[in-house]
């Protein structure tokens, strides 16, 4: 192969590898942003709760959710205060995507 011939391949090769590192990069940032899950998301996925003696809404989150179980019992909070008897029933359930 001539020197030219040499300089041509790989001054291709690098302006390729450039474009593909490039493409990639745009293609994450577009489609990273689309696909990108909340930090505080979480599921929980128990119905009614019977609250039973020493249970507290961060335990019945670690129980009955998981992802971010603070968020989950911030969450459970604003919805019932806390203020929890026993035998007061509660649901458990939802989601934050």
């Amino acid at each position: 192969m001539s020197t030219t011939h040499t300089n041509t391949y790989y001054t291709v090769r690098t302006a390729v590898r450039c474009l593909f590192i490039i493409a990639v990069a745009v293609a994450s940032f577009i489609f990273g942003k689309a696909v990108a899950q909340d930090p505080y998301a979480y599921k929980c996925s128990q119905g009614a709760v019977t609250v039973q003696s020493g249970d507290t809404l961060w335990s019945l989150a670690q129980k009955h959710c998981t992802g971010h179980i603070g968020q989950a019992t911030d969450d459970l909070v604003d919805k019932y205060g806390i203020d929890l008897q026993v035998g007061d029933i509660i649901a458990v359930a939802g989601e934050r995507k």
